[in-house]
C-alpha cells in the first residue's frame, strides 16, 4: 500500500513539463551576430542620450539596437562589436530588454517603492567582456570566443593567459558582477597608449525572454570611465536610463510600452515617494506583473496620475 501511495505521489510530481519556463524557438533573429565597429561617443552624450544618441524614435547611428534568439543548448550565443582605442579610458555598455525589480516584501510601506511585482517573462540577460582584437579567439558572426592565450614555460608546461581587459560590472553592486535580468552591464577599458588600436567586445547571451524567444538589446561606447557618466534624467553612472527603447517586437519595431516602463522605473528610483512605477503599472496592467497585491491600485488615483504624467499612460492596455 505504501509503495502504491509513493508511486502515485511520484506520478503527480511529474505531471508538468515546465516548457513555459523556457524561451520558445524563434527563427526571427540569429543566434550570433557581428555588429561591426561602433564609434566612441563623447561623455557629454549621456546627458541627452534619450533625445539625441540612443533613443530609438530618432536617427541613432551611434548606438546599436538588435536582437538574438535562444541557442540550441550547445552553442554559445550573443554578439560582438569593435571600437578603436582613444588613448584614454572608455565606457562600454550593453542594456538587454527590458528591466526587473524585486518586489518589496518588508513590513513597512511596501506600496511606496516596489510594491507592484515585475513581469519576468519579458526580461533577458547578456554578459559583457572585452579586450584587444588581436587576442580574440572567436569568429565574428559565426562563433563566440574568448581572449585566452597559451605559452609553454621552461618545464614544458602549457600555461593559459587571460587577456580580458574588462568584465561586466553591475549598477547594483558598484563593482565587477553579473547585473541580472534586464539590467545594463558595463565596463571601463583603459586604452592608454593604444589610440587607434582595435578592441573587441563580446556580449554573451545568458538568458532569453520567455514571451517571444528573442533577446533585444542596445550597445554603445562612451568616452571616460563608467562612473563619470550621467544618464538622461541626471542620475550618476550607468543606469536603466542611460539607453532606452531596447525592447523590440519580432519585426524590430520599438515596444513603446516597455520604453515608458523604463522611464517610470527610473523616475521611481529618483523619487520613490511619488510612486511612478506603481502608478504606471496600475494605469497599464498588461505591461507589469500579472498578480498585483490586493488593493495596491486602490491607493493610486490613476486618473490624477495620468493627468500629471500623460506620457506614461498611453499604452492602451
Amino acid at each position: 500500500m505504501l509503495a502504491a501511495a509513493a508511486l502515485a505521489v511520484g506520478l503527480v510530481g511529474c505531471d508538468r513539463a515546465a516548457d513555459d519556463l523556457l524561451p520558445q524557438a524563434n527563427e526571427a533573429a540569429p543566434q550570433i551576430i557581428e555588429i561591426g565597429e561602433l564609434p566612441v561617443l563623447p561623455q557629454s552624450a549621456t546627458d541627452e542620450i534619450s533625445a539625441t544618441y540612443c533613443d530609438s524614435e530618432g536617427d541613432a547611428p551611434n548606438c546599436y539596437y538588435g536582437q538574438v534568439r535562444a541557442t540550441d543548448g550547445t552553442t554559445v550565443g550573443g554578439a560582438t562589436f569593435t571600437f578603436k582605442g582613444t588613448g584614454s579610458p572608455v565606457c562600454v555598455v550593453v542594456d538587454p530588454e527590458s528591466l526587473t525589480w524585486n518586489q518589496y516584501i518588508g513590513a513597512g510601506s511596501s506600496t511606496v517603492t516596489w510594491g507592484y511585482p515585475d513581469n519576468n517573462a519579458d526580461d533577458g540577460d547578456m554578459d559583457l567582456f572585452g579586450g584587444l582584437t588581436s587576442y580574440y579567439t572567436g569568429s565574428p558572426g559565426i562563433e563566440i570566443g574568448d581572449f585566452s592565450g597559451f605559452y609553454t614555460d621552461s618545464l614544458g608546461r602549457e600555461i593559459e593567459i587571460d587577456y580580458v581587459e574588462c568584465y561586466n560590472e553591475s549598477p547594483y553592486t558598484g563593482g565587477e558582477a553579473h547585473a541580472g535580468r534586464g539590467a545594463p552591464e558595463f565596463c571601463t577599458i583603459n586604452t592608454a597608449g593604444r589610440e587607434g588600436i582595435d578592441y573587441t567586445v563580446v556580449l554573451e547571451t545568458f538568458s532569453v525572454p520567455r514571451d517571444d524567444g528573442l533577446l533585444a538589446f542596445s550597445a554603445a561606447v562612451f568616452e571616460g570611465r563608467c562612473t563619470n557618466q550621467t544618464d538622461s534624467i541626471g542620475l550618476a553612472g550607468i543606469t536603466e536610463c542611460t539607453m532606452t527603447g531596447e525592447a523590440r517586437t519580432e519585426s524590430g519595431e520599438l515596444r513603446e510600452c516597455s520604453r515608458q516602463l523604463e522611464f517610470a522605473y527610473c523616475l521611481n528610483t529618483n523619487q520613490p515617494s511619488k510612486q511612478y512605477l506603481t502608478g504606471f503599472c496600475c494605469a497599464n496592467p498588461g505591461v507589469c506583473g500579472d498578480d498585483p497585491p490586493d488593493g495596491i491600485c486602490s491607493e493610486i488615483d490613476v486618473g490624477a496620475f495620468c493627468d500629471d504624467n500623460p506620457s506614461l499612460c498611453n499604452c492602451g492596455t
